[in-house]
C-alpha cells in the first residue's frame, strides 16, 4: 500500500471512531430513528424499465410509482409501473424493433381516430379508451422512432373522471417526450 494510501485509511479510521463515540454518550436521549426517503431511481432492471425513472414519472404526471416490472418477448420489451397495493393507476410502456416505414407504422398502428402529437419521433399519436372490466380510461401515446416503436400507456382507476382524463392527457405526452429525448 502506498503512504498516501495508508493516510487515507488512517483518516476514515478516526472519522468511523468520532462518528462511533459520538453515538455513547448515555445521557443524551436517543433520537427517533425515521428510514432514509427512498431514492427515485430507475424503477427496474431489465425490459423496457430501463427507459424509465420514477423521478421523471413523478415530474411529468404528478404522481409517484413504487412497484416495477419488465417483460421481453422475442423483439419487443416492457415495463408496467404501479403502486404498491394499488392495480390502478398504472403505466406501460413498450418497445418494439421494427422498421422506420411511417406510411405502415400509421395504417398498422395507429389507432382510427387518434390524435397527432408533434415534435416527438418521426410519427406520433394519442388516444384514449373508455373504462373497461375493473378499469377505469386508458390514454395511449405511441411513436416511432428511426428503429423503434414506442407505445406508453396510463390506466386509471375505476374512479376516473373525464376530467381527470382531460388533465392527465397532456402530462402522459409530455412524459412520451421525455423518454423520447432521454433516450436519443
Amino acid at each position: 500500500m502506498r503512504d498516501g494510501g495508508r493516510r487515507v485509511l488512517g483518516l476514515g479510521v478516526v472519522v468511523l471512531l468520532a462518528a462511533l463515540g459520538a453515538g455513547c454518550d448515555k445521557g443524551a436521549a436517543a433520537a427517533p430513528t425515521e428510514p432514509p426517503p427512498r431514492p427515485y431511481a430507475a424503477p427496474a432492471a431489465g425490459g423496457a424499465c430501463q427507459l424509465l425513472d420514477f423521478a421523471v414519472i413523478a415530474e411529468a404526471t404528478g404522481l409517484t410509482f413504487d412497484i416495477a416490472g419488465s417483460g421481453q418477448k422475442d423483439h419487443t420489451f416492457t415495463c408496467a409501473v404501479t403502486r404498491s397495493g394499488e392495480t390502478y393507476p398504472d403505466l406501460t410502456f413498450s418497445v418494439a424493433a421494427i422498421g422506420s416505414d411511417t406510411a405502415i407504422y400509421k395504417s398498422a398502428l395507429v389507432p382510427k381516430g387518434a390524435k397527432t402529437v408533434t415534435e416527438l419521433g418521426k410519427v406520433a399519436y394519442q388516444t384514449t379508451s373508455a373504462a373497461s372490466g375493473d378499469h377505469g380510461p386508458r390514454i395511449e401515446v405511441g411513436w416511432l422512432t428511426a428503429t423503434k416503436a414506442m407505445v406508453l400507456r396510463f390506466t386509471f382507476p375505476a374512479s376516473a373522471t373525464p376530467e381527470d382524463v382531460t388533465s392527465m392527457t397532456p402530462k402522459i405526452v409530455t412524459l412520451a417526450k421525455k423518454i423520447a429525448f432521454a433516450n436519443l
